[in-house]
């Protein structure tokens, strides 16, 4: 059976999760820990987490990943603001543990025009900060991103790059790559064929390593391949299509990892059951 989820609010208690994704039919989820408009944090009284413990064993859900504050810039210009992002990081890692999950995907920031080599160091240190204090049997996830102007991660090359920074293969255990089917197409490349698909899976293990990837944000595709914006539509229902997705999951190598949907749904309120079934039916 495959591992597909969504990503769900944490509105009204944060063993509500929970109840939003079995609603769905998920067994797996995706959540903030916080807003995810400020980098401050939110601290979960422990009777709601014991709630949470309950309802998440009951459910039998496979796993929780968070999705790291949309504020996070590791590659900011300002000192004090590389830290709060770190701190944010540190604390959903820390939560992370508590719960058991499965650890933090994230969106590395922007250079803003300064280029990656100047700012690759600056964002390998603060990474490996963060790795310091990730709990054993918690991994920080890495995201692609759909090739907006300075935003990293677009060439996986430089999440390569971010990843072999890290020197002590202790810490490197704990760091992996969250892949978006929407950011790599808008990024250019292309899946939407079993033949496109063969070649960009290439493309992948040549620039990132494709064993490094360990979930996959599953998204269609509201903007055209390589047109690098952040725009995501219900599965089937974009430039992508169904007959790309279904190249994609029967791919040996993401097959069988955990997949993620962040599409709007059919009532623009997240996703749905019906997304959730789609995707499924891609799988046979």
């Amino acid at each position: 059976m495959p591992i597909i989820g969504g990503h769900v609010s944490i509105a009204g208690g944060f063993d509500k999760s929970i109840d939003r994704a079995v609603a769905i039919g998920a067994n797996t989820l995706q959540t903030f820990a916080s807003s995810p408009r400020s980098l401050s944090t939110t601290q979960f009284p422990e009777e709601v987490l014991d709630l949470y413990q309950q309802k998440k064993s009951a459910a039998g859900m496979e796993s929780h990943f968070f999705h790291g504050v949309y504020l996070i810039n590791l590659a900011h210009e300002k000192p004090d603001y590389v830290l709060a992002s770190i701190e944010s990081l540190n604390f959903y890692q820390a939560l992370a543990g508590k719960i058991h999950g499965a650890g933090t995907i994230f969106h590395l920031g922007s250079h803003k025009g300064a280029g990656f080599a100047k700012v690759k160091k600056q964002i390998t240190q603060a990474i490996e900060q963060v790795l310091i204090k990730t709990p054993d049997g918690v991994a920080l996830y890495l995201e692609n991103a759909a090739g907006q102007s300075g935003a990293i991660g677009a060439d996986l090359s430089e999440l390569r790059q971010l990843y072999d920074g890290i020197t002590s293969p202790e810490l490197r255990s704990k760091l992996r790559v969250c892949y978006d089917t929407q950011h790599g197409f808008s990024a250019g490349l292309d899946i939407r064929s079993h033949k496109a698909m063969t070649a960009t899976a290439a493309h992948i293990d040549n620039r990132l390593g494709i064993d490094l990837i360990g979930v996959i944000h599953a998204n269609d595709s509201m903007v055209e391949l390589g047109g690098q914006r952040d725009r995501h539509e219900n599965i089937g229902r974009g430039k992508i299509g169904a007959a790309g997705f279904t190249a994609f999951v029967h791919h040996p190598a993401f097959r069988d990892l955990p997949y993620i949907l962040e599409v709007p749904g059919t009532d623009k309120s997240g996703p749905q059951a019906a997304d959730i079934t789609a995707l499924a039916a891609l799988f046979v």
